[in-house]
C-alpha cells in the first residue's frame, strides 16, 4: 500500500494513529499549499488545540504557527510576503457522530471494558471519517475565504498614532489596523480574531 510521506510524518508525530482531526489539519495545510503554491513564507493561526494543530505544526515551521484555543476548527494561513490570507472553517456537523459512537468513545477514554463488536463499529466509523476527509474536495470540508490582508504598517510611535476602523469606526492604534482589500480595519472587523 502506498502512503503519502507527509501523512506518515504527521501520523508518526501523533503516535501512529491517523484521526479525523489529524487528517483535517493535513487537508488544511494542503489547501494553503495549493492556494500559495508553496509553504515557504506561510504562517498559520489555528483556533483549536485538537490533533489538527499537530499536523499543521509538523508540516509548517513550528515557529510560524500560533494556536489560540477557541474550540473551533478554523485555520488561517497567511503568505507573509504577498499578504494573502486564506481562512478555512470546517463545515458544521462534519464530524458529528451518532450517540452510540460517542458513548463507546467515552468508555475507551475512561479505560472501561468495551465489547469487540462495539470497538469494530467505532473503528469503522473513524476510518470512514478519515477516508471522507482525505478524499473529499476542500470545498466540501471547509468554508473558504480568501483576502489580501496585511498590517497597515509598523510605526516607531505606534502607541501614539491612532486611526479609525473603516467598518466599526472605533479609534484603533495604527499597529493594530489591517489593510483588507484596501480598507483599514481593526482585527475584529478584519476577522483576524475569531
Amino acid at each position: 500500500m502506498l502512503v503519502n510521506m507527509k501523512v506518515k510524518k504527521i501520523t508518526d508525530a501523533y503516535g501512529g494513529a491517523l484521526t479525523p482531526e489529524l487528517a483535517l489539519g493535513y487537508r488544511a495545510v494542503l489547501s494553503s499549499q495549493i492556494e500559495f503554491e508553496t509553504l515557504e513564507d506561510v504562517s498559520a493561526l489555528i483556533y483549536n488545540s485538537t490533533a489538527a494543530q499537530i499536523a499543521i505544526q509538523t508540516l509548517l515551521r513550528p515557529d510560524s504557527v500560533t494556536i489560540q484555543d477557541y474550540g473551533k476548527h478554523i485555520f488561517m494561513f497567511c503568505h507573509v510576503v504577498s499578504g494573502s490570507v486564506i481562512r478555512l472553517e470546517m463545515i458544521a456537523r462534519l464530524f458529528d457522530m451518532p450517540i452510540c459512537y460517542i458513548s463507546i468513545e467515552d468508555n475507551i477514554r475512561r479505560g472501561l471494558q468495551v465489547k469487540n463488536t462495539e470497538l469494530e463499529y467505532y473503528q469503522k466509523k473513524i476510518n470512514s471519517l478519515v477516508n471522507m476527509v482525505m478524499t473529499s474536495p476542500a470545498v466540501q470540508l471547509f468554508s473558504i475565504q480568501r483576502r489580501r490582508c496585511r498590517p497597515v504598517g509598523s510605526y516607531s510611535d505606534a502607541l501614539c498614532r491612532f486611526a479609525r476602523c473603516e467598518r466599526c469606526k472605533k479609534q484603533i492604534r495604527m499597529n493594530r489596523l489591517y489593510d483588507v482589500e484596501g480598507f483599514c480595519l481593526c482585527a475584529q472587523c478584519a476577522e483576524v480574531d475569531p
